[in-house]
Formats: C-alpha cells, sequence, structure tokens
C-alpha cells in the first residue's frame, strides 16, 4: 500500500478544481479580469491593493495593466490564459474564492457558490467574518471586508463556503462527499457556512490512488503536455511511455488511451464501435513497452529479437494455456519448453542446461534467445494460428 503523504495548499485546491470539473458544477470563467479590477477598486480598495502587491512576483506588468484598466486605456495583447489565471488569483486573494461552482437547488434555481479550501482550522472564524463583511472579535478595527458581500453578489455568486478539509491522501472526503455535501448547502437559506470535513468515516473518504493517481483524464492531461509530434501514433507511443516510466499498470494506461484524440477519431469513423479503437490502444502499449525495453538494452540486437520472442510467447499463453491455482498461465511444448504467465510478467523456460531463455519481469526484459529459437516460436504461433482459423471455419460451417 503506498504511503499517504501531505498535500500542499495549491494541491488541496486543484484537488477540489479537479472534482468540481468531474462533477460538472465547476464555474470555468467567474468573470473577467476588466470587470474584477474595477469591482475590487470600488468596493474593496484596501484589500484589492494588498493583493496587488502579492501578484506582482508572478506577473511583473500587472500594475501597469490595472493603471490602464482604471484608467480606460487599451490593454497591450495579453494572452487570454494568462488573464484568466490572474483573475482568479485575485479572486482568491480579495474575496477568499478558489472556485466557483454551480449547483441547481430544490427549488429549481441554479445557484452560484464561492469555495475557499483551506486545512487550517484555526483562522476559520475570521475567515468566515470577512466573507460575511462583519467586524468579528477577531478582525481588526477597521472593516475592510464589508462591502465583500456586495461584491459578491455584483459577481453572480450567491452563496460563499469555508470548506476545511485534511491535507493528507488518505483522509480526503469522497467525490460522493463532497457533492452531496454542496447540494446540501445549496439548498439552506443560509448564505455563508463552515464546512468542515476533517472528521470521516471510513465509506466517506477517497481512494487517492484510484480516484485520483489512476484518474484517466487527470493522467492524459499530465502525459500528453508538451507533445509536439504531429503523427497521432508517435503520440499516442510517447504518452503512453511517459505513465509506464511512471508505474502506471497496463490496465490503468488502457484506460488513459481511452481519451486519446486517435482513439476517439477511430471510434466515431467506426459509429461508436469500439474494436478498432481497442486495437489501437492495445497497439499503442504494446509499442510503449518495446520502446521502454529496447531503451534498456544493452545489446538492441539481441533485444530486438528478444522482443519479437515475447510477442510470440505472449501469444501462445493466451491461445493455448492453462490457469493453475498459482494464478499463472501455463503451457508446455512438446519439446519440454515451459511458458508462464503472471499479469504482465511472463518467463519462457527450456528445462535444460540452457535455462530460463526469456524473462519479461517489472517491465525489464532480458533474454538469451537464438535466430533459431525464434523460428520454432514463430512456426509454433503460424500453427496455432492456422489451428484457430480451421476452427471458426467449421464454427462458420455448422452455423449455416
Amino acid at each position: 500500500m503506498d504511503e499517504p503523504r501531505r498535500l500542499t495548499g495549491e494541491e488541496l485546491e486543484n484537488f477540489f478544481k479537479d472534482f468540481a470539473k468531474q462533477a460538472g458544477i465547476l464555474e470555468s470563467k467567474v468573470s473577467t479580469l476588466e470587470d474584477v479590477v474595477k469591482l475590487f477598486e470600488a468596493k474593496l480598495p484596501y484589500k484589492f491593493a494588498k493583493a496587488e502587491r502579492f501578484v506582482k512576483d508572478d506577473y511583473p506588468s500587472a500594475g501597469e495593466w490595472f493603471d490602464k484598466i482604471l484608467n480606460h486605456r487599451t490593454l497591450p495583447l495579453i494572452r487570454e490564459d494568462i488573464k484568466e489565471k490572474l483573475t482568479n488569483r485575485l479572486l482568491d486573494l480579495v474575496i477568499a474564492t478558489d472556485a466557483v461552482v454551480k449547483v441547481r437547488g430544490n427549488d429549481g434555481i441554479e445557484k452560484k457558490i464561492a469555495v475557499d479550501v483551506t486545512a487550517n482550522f484555526s483562522k476559520e472564524q475570521e475567515k468566515v467574518d470577512k466573507i460575511r463583511g462583519i467586524s468579528g472579535p477577531l478582525s481588526r478595527p477597521v472593516n475592510h471586508s464589508q462591502n465583500l458581500p456586495q461584491v459578491r453578489e455584483a459577481l453572480g455568486i450567491e452563496k460563499h463556503i469555508i470548506l476545511v478539509m485534511n491535507n493528507m491522501t488518505n483522509n480526503l472526503p469522497s467525490f460522493e462527499k463532497l457533492l452531496a455535501e454542496i447540494y446540501a448547502f445549496a439548498n439552506v437559506q443560509s448564505k455563508t457556512q463552515v464546512l468542515d470535513l476533517r472528521q470521516l468515516s471510513d465509506d466517506q473518504k477517497l481512494d487517492w490512488k484510484r480516484d485520483v493517481e489512476e484518474n484517466p483524464r487527470r493522467l492524459w492531461r499530465q502525459y500528453s503536455q508538451g507533445m509536439t509530434s504531429k503523427i497521432p501514433l508517435e503520440r499516442s507511443i510517447e504518452v503512453a511511455n511517459r505513465a509506464i516510466g511512471r508505474g502506471f499498470t497496463r490496465d490503468v494506461i488502457l484506460k488513459m488511451l481511452v481519451l486519446d484524440p486517435e482513439y476517439k477519431r477511430l471510434v466515431n469513423q467506426n459509429k461508436g464501435d469500439r474494436l478498432n479503437a481497442d486495437k489501437y490502444a492495445g497497439l499503442v502499449y504494446t509499442r510503449a513497452i518495446d520502446k521502454l525495453c529496447l531503451a534498456q538494452a544493452a545489446n538492441p540486437m539481441q533485444q530486438k529479437i528478444n522482443l519479437e520472442g515475447l510477442r510470440c510467447s505472449e501469444f501462445v499463453v493466451r491461445a493455448v494455456g492453462k490457469d493453475n491455482q498459482k494464478g499463472e498461465r501455463v503451457f508446455q511444448v512438446s519439446n519440454g519448453w515451459v511458458f508462464r504467465q503472471k499479469g504482465e510478467d511472463l518467463t519462457l523456460d527450456t528445462r535444460s542446461d540452457r535455462g530460463i531463455i526469456l524473462e519479461f519481469k517489472n517491465r525489464s526484459l532480458k533474454g538469451i534467445l537464438t535466430s533459431t529459437d525464434l523460428e520454432r516460436l514463430k512456426k509454433c504461433v503460424s500453427g496455432l494460428q492456422q489451428v484457430m482459423q480451421e476452427q471458426k471455419n467449421t464454427e462458420s460451417n455448422l452455423d449455416i
């Protein structure tokens, strides 16, 4: 079992955003940079000025941009993703909003809810006072947040929640628990609330490995970043190769490849039939493993023979192997060779002085196959294919 780890504040926020995106409730764009700057300067000038100092490290030209906006001058050409990130940063710093979700209440009305994500419960009373726009016992004498409810309303946000979670990967709320709590808050009269999800029963907890680390969308997004190849197969193999290098299993990678644009194209081309797309994903995985094995090889020429032998051996075991009590699939040839496979691992044992001549274990391929060995394997595969085709033809004739 993987050791739990502590998430940073940014990772905890991204965890919630990923959940909201998967659930289809994340508001992708709350407002524009121009509207947010004007609104914050008019209603929360002290907090906006304080935020401006924080964002200058990541956005050195931010002060210049803000001045142009406030003085109704044309902004220079700024990439939209940069403007969006800066806007979201201001929302976080000025009105304690890490994300905005949009859900429909029992009354049928859609509600936007601002969410502040944190693992620090000690300051939550102060935060609640701020989002309510009041001077609580922990607030400063001067209330710089009194207009915050008006700002929220101007942005079309009806409610505001302080979401407190543990930041350990083994003690986070499941997506079902989060969704249920957000919908419950949407249906109460209160405009603001602290949602404390630090104490959870086992059935309310997230399976971090399954739901996050092995999530197909997250994996595809992470490992397809920076891909430059315009050839679909090359791009697919490189994405799979990256994921293999991080230790993900074949099943996880095949699920990730369902998000591959080429996989989707094949599904559409075949009017929803996934057979060819699944074959493509299988081919991608095999080629990625081959690439990894060749990269590890001290003798590339020998490794090419080993790879061909591995593919032949996999076919033999899949076609005629028998399952045993150890969870292995085994087949013995008349010459004494024994094929043994468990999961992805496979060995070919000659049961002679030569011993094991092919071993694929933990995605590492070793072998001393000769050209003669490979020819024997190919003849074995060819013979099996012929028998299988004859059986298929016989069955077809019987159907007629």
